[in-house]
């Protein structure tokens, strides 16, 4: 037997009453669930009144729910005491069967009422003061539909199914009100409580402490010998981190030798003992001896290289008419590299350009002017074109030429 506590409920027109049922409960653990399928039988249930004077206690028609829970007006409510089951909080209202699954187990509700029933909530269906069937809700479709879904977890005689649209009352239960077995149990409830809030406060009091005193950056007493005071020259020795930080730099030029392929104009004498530049092409082979000498940053970076080079040039009617001679210059140079940025190289060279002859019948005067050692000095530029690939430009006092290089 269980009993239902009901403070107003103005959207279904309940009357506020206590409602004994015999055999019907709230609780989850009370419900069996059963396939539909399965013949279920039942006595009537007898009616038992609304109201025991023997087992009931007056009490008024309506109770508020406050905030704080008035223990000096709670009675004990337990069967021990009382004869009958804790009162408990629920809600009740109308609803339709809107539409039901094949199998009888599952039921779509609308809820006029909007009373926002939650999933889990158990919920028992009556027609006037007859138990008809109860539910757990599954799913709900709040705000969007005035609807829920729910599961059958137990039928009641004279009800196996619900057509759609007839229409019921749900009493869904809430909560327990505060269930105590004696008047001495309330009052140790009480006094527990204010033993806590006084000990709350207590602890509120302790925790207002006065500010922490403000730190000086410097106390002439307790930094005395430890800490030069504010100005002196030994606190600002060090002002850049960055000046006691070891850089590290990758160097630009990974690659310790260059080969170059050129064309241009190399200098050599005319039969008038006059310089002149001829047109020819050769090979330069360059080794990397030294490396970030002046400039090591990660912008700027210098390297030397000694350099050989080897160049052909044909010589036709050079004295004589029908007259043809070639020509092999030898270059030696030491070179001076600035690159920026691994991107473009800027260079200087210094050194020595020997020119040979070979072929044709020579005369003495002709050897002697064609086989001369002239300085080499000039300036160049490489421009990166892919990895490892530059295009490289010469241009000197010995000669003007361009070509391809290639690190390696």
């Amino acid at each position: 037997m269980l009993l239902f506590q009901f403070s107003s409920f103005a959207q279904s027109n309940i009357p506020s009453a206590k409602i004994i049922t015999e055999d019907a409960t709230l609780d989850d653990d009370y419900y069996d669930e059963e396939d539909d399928d399965e013949d279920y039988e039942e006595e009537e249930l007898p009616m038992v009144e609304a109201f025991d004077s023997e087992l009931d206690e007056p009490e008024a028609p309506t109770k508020k729910k406050d905030k704080d829970f008035d223990f000096a007006a709670k009675k004990p409510t337990t069967p021990s005491m009382s004869g009958g089951l804790p009162d408990i909080e629920a809600k009740a209202f109308r609803v339709e069967i809107h539409r039901r699954s094949d199998s009888l187990r599952v039921y779509l509700f609308k809820d006029p009422s909007t009373a926002i029933t939650k999933v889990g909530r158990i919920l028992l269906l009556k027609r006037d003061s007859e138990n008809v069937m109860a539910f757990r809700v599954i799913k709900t479709y709040y705000p969007d539909k005035e609807q829920f879904a729910a599961r059958k977890v137990r039928k009641y005689p004279n009800y196996s199914a619900l057509d759609e649209g007839d229409q019921y009352l749900a009493i869904e239960k809430i909560a327990d009100l505060f269930p105590y077995e004696s008047i001495e149990e309330i009052e140790q409830d009480q006094a527990d409580l204010e033993e806590l809030e006084e000990a709350e406060e207590d602890d509120e009091e302790e925790l207002e402490v006065e500010p922490l005193p403000i730190v000086q950056a410097y106390d002439p007493e307790l930094d005395a010998g430890t800490t030069p005071p504010p100005g002196d020259s030994r606190v600002n020795k060090v002002s850049d981190l960055s000046s006691i930080m070891i850089e590290q730099v990758k160097p630009f030029e990974t690659d310790s030798q260059l080969l170059s392929a050129q064309v241009g104009f190399l200098r050599n004498s005319n039969a008038d003992g006059t310089f002149g530049y001829f047109s020819g092409t050769g090979f330069r082979y360059g080794v990397n001896i030294a490396r970030m000498i002046f400039l090591s940053n990660s912008k700027t970076q210098d390297s030397f290289a000694l350099e050989g080079g080897l160049f052909v040039y044909k010589l036709l009617n050079w004295e004589t008419a029908n007259d043809a001679y070639t020509a092999i210059p030898l270059h030696l140079t030491v070179r001076y590299n600035v690159v920026f940025e691994k991107t473009f190289g800027l260079f200087f060279y210094l050194g020595v350009l020997r020119n040979e002859v070979v072929g044709g019948s020579a005369s003495e005067t002709a050897l002697s002017l064609l086989r001369n050692t002239q300085p080499a000095g000039g300036m160049g530029l490489m421009f990166q074109m892919g990895p490892k690939w530059f295009i490289r430009m010469d241009l000197g006092f010995d000669l003007a030429t361009a070509g391809l290089s290639l690190r390696f």
